[in-house]
């Protein structure tokens, strides 16, 4: 509003300056290095979005996971 812009005009020049509000708040959080816990907060629905559309693969994986515990735990425990 210095240079005489009407107030839309002069929201239209500020946004275009600084980017819109989605750009600013990426520019703030990757200057306070927050981004990984927006990251962190955001993996979780995505993965159980995932999961969702391939209930098999969630299954298998499971099951190696459940494998590679419970055969580490006998080799441990096997040990001692």
């Amino acid at each position: 509003m210095a240079r005489g812009y009407s107030p839309e005009q002069a929201r239209r020049e500020a946004r275009l300056a600084l980017g819109g509000p989605d750009q600013v708040k990426e520019k703030c959080r990757d200057a306070r290095g927050t981004r990984w816990a927006e990251e962190l907060r955001r993996t979780p629905a995505t993965h159980s979005v995932r999961f969702r559309q391939k209930p098999g693969f969630v299954a298998i994986t499971l099951l190696i996971l459940a494998l590679g515990i419970g055969a580490t735990d006998g080799h441990v425990c096997g040990h001692q």
